[in-house]
């Protein structure tokens, strides 16, 4: 599973961060840069 962050992959921005499915907008929502990290740990293994 590959995801997509506008604020730049793997770079967590402030406290929350967008991450994406794909690279449509309708596809995106915004998490925690706690979340975002166990997000791209999971999808970085």
């Amino acid at each position: 599973m590959m995801g997509y962050d506008y604020f730049g992959y793997g770079q967590p921005s402030g406290e929350i961060s967008v991450w994406c499915f794909s690279l449509s907008l309708s596809s995106c929502f915004l998490v925690s840069s706690k979340l975002y990290s166990y997000i791209h740990h999971i999808v970085s293994s």
